[in-house]
């Protein structure tokens, strides 16, 4: 019985090759506001309209793509696109860089939202960490 060992390294069970982190932060910063009080940003449904409606939400997952494996690339594509795809990729980014983030559920007029609050701390080390391997 023999065991087949690749000598292919693999990052994750998403991501093929490391997602670079400013793909992510790019789009949080067009879309979101940061809450500089507490140096977070902020991703919810006023974001992810935002996004939309200033079309940078296809080329976002557009440059997504050549990271994930061609068989998690369903995570980039789902029919409708819709928040929750939006904050299920921003989540799986935010692991793999080891980027910590809250989740909250806010009450507002009637109906419960899901806010996102990613912390600008722990992507301005990551950022410091890379530019110290360089």
């Amino acid at each position: 019985m023999s065991s087949h060992v690749s000598n292919k390294k693999t990052y994750s069970q998403l991501f093929k090759t490391p997602i670079p982190l400013n793909i992510m932060t790019d789009f949080l910063f067009l879309c979101s506001v940061p809450n500089d009080n507490e140096k977070k940003i902020v991703f919810d449904l006023h974001a992810y309209k935002r996004a939309v409606y200033n079309q940078v939400l296809q080329p976002f997952l557009d440059a997504c793509k050549p990271f994930y494996f061609a068989s998690k690339q369903k995570y980039l594509a789902p029919q409708p696109l819709t928040f929750v795809s939006i904050a299920t990729i921003i989540r799986q980014i935010c692991r793999f860089h080891r980027v910590s983030f809250t989740k909250h559920l806010v009450y507002d007029k009637s109906s419960y939202e899901m806010v996102y609050y990613i912390s600008l701390d722990s992507i301005d080390s990551e950022d410091s960490i890379d530019s110290n391997k360089q």
